[in-house]
């Protein structure tokens, strides 16, 4: 977990867009989680035969203020990671 001041960022539109964020008269500081790496779970070796657990990336919406056409400022939301999730599958979810 850690506090990132995006510089730019995806839109919800899957545009890329410049964030403000200058100095530290106006910052945007946004909390995001990301997955390590996406292999099995640590808990997935106590699962029964059969079940699997791997590491899946989530998202969630913020808004931030922005940079729109013509330089004017706008807000916006933009998909950021937000956590690590431990999925299971069953045999028949291969």
């Amino acid at each position: 977990e850690q506090i990132v001041y995006p510089k730019a960022a995806l839109n919800k539109n899957n545009e890329w867009k410049y964030v403000v964020n200058v100095g530290e008269e106006f910052v945007q500081g946004v909390r995001v989680e990301t997955c390590g790496h996406f292999d099995k779970c640590s808990l997935s070796d106590s699962f029964p035969a059969g079940y699997t657990a791997m590491c899946e990336q989530k998202y969630v919406f913020r808004r931030l203020l922005s940079v729109a056409d013509k330089g004017k400022p706008a807000v916006e939301e933009f998909r950021l990671p937000s956590c690590c999730s431990c999925v299971v599958k069953g045999p028949s979810e291969g």
